[in-house]
């Protein structure tokens, strides 16, 4: 579980690190909005538990901001590269908040937050 999450880690850093190279950010800070969505849903069907009603009411207008926000900017049809990347890194990203809650859970009494953080980044460094 520690080293799927670690992996999780390096894997959400190198697409969002691609995807800021190949598109504007104000598409990619929309993209990344989507971030809780991805989270309810992975922990909804891993869990096999739905949320309050709420829940996904808050999630909808905190990823609707962005995209508001941002209507009107252009995209360039060479940036899907850009925009696959980053959505495959937000669901890497919602995985590992889903599988770094459960590992947490687990090893709570061997190992505080701040402990599972710091090995978390140590084993990511390259």
């Amino acid at each position: 579980g520690f080293m799927l999450v670690c992996c999780l880690v390096a894997l959400d850093l190198a697409l969002t690190n691609i995807a800021v190279s190949l598109l504007a950010i104000a598409i990619q800070q929309c993209i990344v909005a989507t971030n809780p969505a991805f989270t309810v849903a992975i922990e909804s069907i891993v869990r096999k538990k739905l949320q309050h009603s709420f829940v996904y009411l808050t999630v909808a207008v905190l990823c609707m901001g962005p995209v508001v926000a941002n209507i009107g900017v252009s995209i360039d049809k060479g940036s899907m590269w850009g925009i696959l990347a980053q959505l495959l890194g937000v669901v890497c990203s919602a995985c590992k908040y889903v599988f770094a809650h459960a590992v947490m859970q687990v090893c709570k009494k061997d190992l505080g937050t701040f402990a599972f953080l710091f090995w978390t980044d140590i084993l990511i460094i390259p």
